[in-house]
Parts: C-alpha cells; sequence; structure tokens
C-alpha cells in the first residue's frame, strides 16, 4: 500500500473542496473525482475546478445579482463559469429608471404614471364622499357642513397636481387637505 495526497472535487460541479490523504495498491488509478499534484491559486471570484483531468480556474461569482438594463429583469447567477453579461449591472433600478447608457436615470414621466398619478387618483377617490355630502345637504335643503369652493379647490390642486412637479422627489408636495 502507498499513502498519497489527492485533490478532491465535487463530482457534480467539479469544484475543488479540499485534500485528502489515501491509501492505495501502487499501480492503481487514482479514485474518481481526484488529481494529484500542485492547484492553481485561485484569486478574488475565481474557483479550482477539475475539467477533462485538469485543474483550471474559473469565475466564481454565484449569488451574485444583477440586472439586465435592457429588459430590467433580475438575474442571479447560478453556477461556476458563469459571468454578468455586458448589458447587466449590479445596480438595481427603481420602477421609474432607464438605463442612459452608464447608469440608471429618473424618468419624470414614468414616476409620475408610475408613483403620483396613481396616489392622486386615489385621494381624489378617497376625499369624494365630502363632495357628495355637499350635495346631499344642498338637495335636501340641509346646511352644508363643508365649503364647497375649499372642496373644489383641493380637488383641483390634487388634479393639477402633476403638472407642477418638475423633478422626481421623496417627498410629494401634496395640497393641504381643507
Amino acid at each position: 500500500m502507498e499513502t498519497k495526497t489527492v485533490h478532491s472535487f465535487c463530482s457534480e460541479t467539479g469544484e475543488y473542496i479540499g485534500t485528502r490523504v489515501i491509501q492505495r495498491h501502487p499501480g492503481l488509478g487514482l479514485p474518481p473525482s481526484t488529481l494529484e499534484g500542485n492547484l492553481p491559486k485561485p484569486g478574488q471570484n475565481e474557483v479550482i475546478v477539475c475539467e477533462n483531468g485538469k485543474a483550471e480556474l474559473k469565475p466564481d461569482h454565484r449569488g451574485k445579482v444583477f440586472w439586465d438594463t435592457t429588459t430590467r429583469q433580475k438575474r442571479t447567477i447560478n453556477q461556476i463559469g458563469e459571468t454578468a453579461a455586458a448589458s447587466w449591472t449590479n445596480k438595481e433600478p427603481k420602477p421609474w429608471q432607464l438605463w442612459n447608457g452608464t447608469a440608471w436615470t429618473d424618468d419624470l414621466e414614468l414616476w409620475k404614471n408610475i408613483i403620483v398619478r396613481p396616489a392622486r387618483d386615489a385621494a381624489m377617490e378617497a376625499f369624494k364622499w365630502r363632495i357628495e355630502r355637499y350635495e346631499r345637504a344642498i338637495r335636501r335643503g340641509d346646511s352644508p357642513v363643508d365649503d364647497i369652493k375649499k372642496l373644489d379647490d383641493y380637488m383641483q390642486a390634487l388634479a393639477d397636481l402633476p403638472a407642477t412637479l418638475n423633478a422626481v422627489v421623496d417627498h410629494i408636495p401634496w395640497p393641504v387637505e381643507p
């Protein structure tokens, strides 16, 4: 029996998993998924892989997340050797951002359509009951609780809000409800 130091590799991925000492009869081959000799030194984001009976370095970005700048799709690298495509970035876009060739940039109209207008429409819908209460009071001959001019001014300010915004902002300047 002879003692040998061998390098073991995962049978599925070919990835280096460690060095071990084995006992074997002289003249027998090495166990599957093992190699003898020196291994290359992996750098950052590299892993040693056994391929075709040779140890070589391959890129290892498994688990890293990217976004495709063309489709905006989230991409996660799951395999050894896989690298980010030239059209991918590690910066996550906001829903209203578009790729300008080097970075995600805010698109004002997209932001208004995705964020401002739906919130504005919800605010208008939630406020309608006060106008309906005013109209019902008038029809019944009761004294209205609210001033219709203030109600109308508020609704108009909500309607006009998107047109008054010239930039994407963190805090939307909502009109004050009467």
